[in-house]
């Protein structure tokens, strides 16, 4: 069974314009506060145990960053494609006299 496909550039749009704010205010609120645990944490004996925590936390924070913008760097592609859709659709449409 067939089914058209139905696209509303303008909805996927919308959508992706709300998930993109939300993700940029996670990632500012990211940057503003990094981790920051002292390097005696884990004890006053294990400094190298307490930097390498701290440099680990600092590292997932950084991937979590990365991980964030790479997403919204894809929604932004979909928010194009969802452009070309929408010319493509108005030329057809105009050529067969819809518009």
């Amino acid at each position: 069974m067939e089914h058209p496909l139905h696209v509303d550039p303008e909805a996927v749009r919308e959508r992706l314009t709300v998930a993109i704010a939300q993700y940029e205010e996670v990632i500012s609120q990211l940057r503003a506060a990094p981790p920051a645990l002292p390097i005696d944490a884990v004890g006053s004996g294990f400094p190298d145990s307490g930097r390498a925590l701290a440099e680990a936390l600092e590292g997932m924070q950084s991937l979590n960053v990365q991980f964030l913008e790479n997403r919204v760097d894809g929604w932004r592609q979909v928010m194009r494609l969802m452009d070309t859709v929408e010319q493509a659709d108005g030329v057809h449409a105009s050529g067969l006299g819809l518009l």
